[in-house]
């Protein structure tokens, strides 16, 4: 991946700084944590997750274009693919939610309603915006300018001949509920009770697009 830098880019940004990073918490600086550095986290229902992860693969050709949701499921179950295990991702992050610099989103409220999503961002940041601010924002950061700007979609991932350019790209679809089109009820279930074994004693509402 010529154009990915690692920590070589975020040295090079200056102050302030946006740093992105699909890291668990238990593997991220605890320097971070005690630091007053703003985070925000965001949460989609795994059931999404797991299709983004299982499209994406095969998009690399890091899985084979045949692999089915089911066999993608073994493994992703059992924490052999990447930034698995997912339940631990989320877990760890919901412990943490209250800490002042963390602001919790999920995907399905971005979706749903960006403008309030986009305030929340912007107190959370201490940074004053308009109404006309949050329009001219909702409209930049829509799903559709977001597929097609070159600063979010990694085009240059395209660019490169190990893609499988049938399986989308690095933007695809953002919808809620997609999962549907893919997974089985059998795997649906197996989604089900790895959340109930794993984040059941925890208060947190999935929105799987129902």
């Amino acid at each position: 991946m010529p154009h990915f830098q690692g920590l070589r880019a975020v040295q090079s940004q200056k102050t302030p700084r946006l740093i992105k990073s699909h890291l668990h918490y238990h593997v991220l600086p605890p320097a971070l944590f005690k630091s007053k550095c703003k985070k925000i986290y965001v949460m989609r229902n795994p059931k999404d997750v797991f299709v983004s992860g299982l499209m994406l693969t095969k998009y690399l050709k890091l899985a084979a274009p045949d692999k089915s949701p089911e066999e993608f499921l073994e493994t992703w179950l059992q924490d052999e693919e990447y930034a698995t295990p997912w339940w631990r991702h989320v877990r760890d992050f919901w412990l943490h939610r209250d800490d002042p610099t963390i602001l919790w989103l999920t995907y399905e409220h971005m979706v749903k309603d960006l403008p309030e999503a986009i305030r929340q961002i912007a107190s959370h940041l201490d940074v004053k915006v308009t109404e006309k601010d949050v329009a001219t924002l909702t409209e930049h950061c829509s799903f559709s300018n977001m597929k097609q700007n070159p600063s979010t979609n990694a085009s240059w991932i395209g660019e490169n001949s190990y893609v499988d350019k049938q399986f989308g790209g690095h933007i695809r679809k953002g919808r809620v509920g997609n999962w549907k089109e893919h997974l089985s009820e059998a795997a649906g279930n197996t989604i089900d009770a790895m959340v109930e074994d794993k984040l059941g004693d925890l208060d947190i509402q999935f929105d799987y697009g129902h």
